[in-house]
């Protein structure tokens, strides 16, 4: 096993695997979630430090694992992914049999190349999660990262804006972070939200 995330708050409870009977892949990303139906958006790195320490190979095989083996039908799930720009590489929807693939294969396709915008990102993800205008609330990210804050005219972390928009919209946010040159306002964007942060060194 790469590494092993277990995301633990209120949010999150009773990890049920969807295939008991089939043999997951060798890198493990669980994630622990509601009872009932809830609502996730995938934040990913594909700046081109993911290169280094095979890290945007165990991200793929993470997160497609998770869709794969753990993610229930019914439950909603949008990916997005930043470089020095931020898109919506699958919108928010829910979850079965006829499109889990689709997810994993829009994750499949994510190429490492260029900056690290990271307040793109987090914005890109909460459009996805309750719309461009916050015409819900709630849900939770999962945004996963390698890098510090490389972005020209780009904003980062602690644009209060930014923070203002996690307030208003109540989404947790769940931060895993790659290496030891991962940004430190990682850890405070996971407090302001009530989520969690996690760092995995490399080669773990």
């Amino acid at each position: 096993v790469t590494w092993d995330v277990i995301m633990q708050n209120q949010d999150f409870v009773n990890v049920v695997s969807m295939n008991a009977n089939s043999t997951a892949p060798e890198t493990s990303f669980e994630i622990i979630y509601p009872d009932q139906c809830g609502r996730f958006v995938l934040v990913l790195d594909k700046s081109g430090s993911m290169k280094d320490e095979n890290r945007m190979s165990r991200l793929k095989q993470s997160s497609t694992r998770w869709i794969q083996y753990d993610l229930e039908n019914g439950n909603k799930l949008g990916v997005t992914s930043f470089s020095s720009s931020a898109v919506v590489n699958k919108a928010i929807a829910a979850i079965d049999d006829s499109n889990r693939n689709a997810f994993v294969d829009a994750i499949e396709l994510l190429e490492p190349k260029g900056g690290t915008c990271l307040g793109a990102g987090l914005n890109k993800g909460m459009d996805v999660l309750n719309g461009a205008n916050d015409e819900t609330s709630g849900g939770a990210i999962i945004f996963i990262t390698d890098g510090q804050f490389q972005c020209d005219n780009g904003i980062d972390l602690d644009n209060r804006n930014l923070l203002d928009r996690v307030a208003r919209t109540k989404v947790r946010i769940i931060t895993v972070a790659f290496g030891s040159n991962s940004d430190p306002k990682l850890e405070n964007l996971a407090q302001v939200s009530n989520g969690k942060t996690y760092f995995v060194k490399d080669g773990t």
